[in-house]
């Protein structure tokens, strides 16, 4: 498995977690809860986000791994 391969599957597997956590802060009564799970789904989405940047260049330096 390539490091390009591997970032992404780590992408989609923070997406996954991101959008999990979002659930739980849409739909949880306590609103100290929503709010513990809001600020958790902040800081996966900067992750996402930095993984994601860190795939473009990947991408960018070795365009074999365009795309897969």
């Amino acid at each position: 498995m390539t490091v390009a391969s591997r970032v992404k599957t780590t992408v989609a597997s923070l997406k996954s977690a991101e959008a999990t956590i979002k659930n739980y802060a849409l739909y949880h009564p306590d609103p100290n809860v929503k709010k513990v799970f809001n600020d958790c789904h902040g800081k996966m989405k900067i992750m996402t986000d930095e993984m994601e940047k860190r795939l473009k260049e990947i991408e960018l330096a070795e365009p074999q791994f365009k795309g897969f």
